[in-house]
């Protein structure tokens, strides 16, 4: 809530940072010297020279690169065999900022018919069932029943990129823009 700074460096940032400066000039050259300084003065202002000292800064990252890595597999996520989709997987990717939309829709519900998104409106009667915008989309919002290989929309995934669109060839899908508060029905 409050950011302030501190008018000095700690004493330990002091000590780590020119305690190699003052042994240095005696047998290395003033060019190196001031380039080994000005990059830990720059390690220090980013705050990589704490990262890479503190222990627990170096357990949150690697915490956070292991969730990311996990999310980039989606693994463990009780999926299903479907033979309908390719390799017998349905993929999700879910990016962040669409996952920061849906905690904010459950935190508030009545923003619902103000947020307003772009997706795909499917016309089961011109649709033969080819599966290729299933295929074209990168996020798995469209994904075949796994049962009988039916076309769904899950749009908590649609990202409104209008590959699947693109990718029928009967013109059976049309994006159109409409109030979350519809698509969630």
């Amino acid at each position: 809530r409050n950011v302030g700074f501190a008018p000095s460096l700690p004493q330990a940032a002091d000590e780590g940072l020119f305690a190699g400066l003052a042994n240095a000039g005696a047998d290395g050259d003033r060019r190196s010297l001031f380039t080994d300084m000005l990059s830990q003065l720059k390690d220090a202002a980013s705050g990589t020279m704490r990262e890479r000292t503190d222990a627990r800064l170096q357990t949150l990252r690697e915490q956070n690169e292991r969730l990311a890595a996990h999310q980039r597999l989606d693994l463990g996520n009780g999926t299903e065999f479907n033979k309908f989709a390719p390799h017998g997987r349905v993929k999700r990717v879910m990016g962040s900022s669409r996952n920061l939309l849906l905690q904010a829709l459950d935190a508030q519900p009545d923003m619902a018919t103000r947020v307003e998104l772009s997706l795909p409106e499917i016309d089961a009667d011109a649709c033969e069932g080819c599966l290729r915008c299933t295929r074209a989309c990168p996020t798995g919002a469209l994904l075949p029943d796994a049962q009988d290989g039916t076309l769904s929309l899950d749009w908590r995934y649609c990202i409104g990129c209008g590959l699947c669109e693109s990718a029928c060839p009967r013109n059976a899908i049309t994006l159109t823009t409409k109030p979350v508060s519809e698509a969630a029905c």
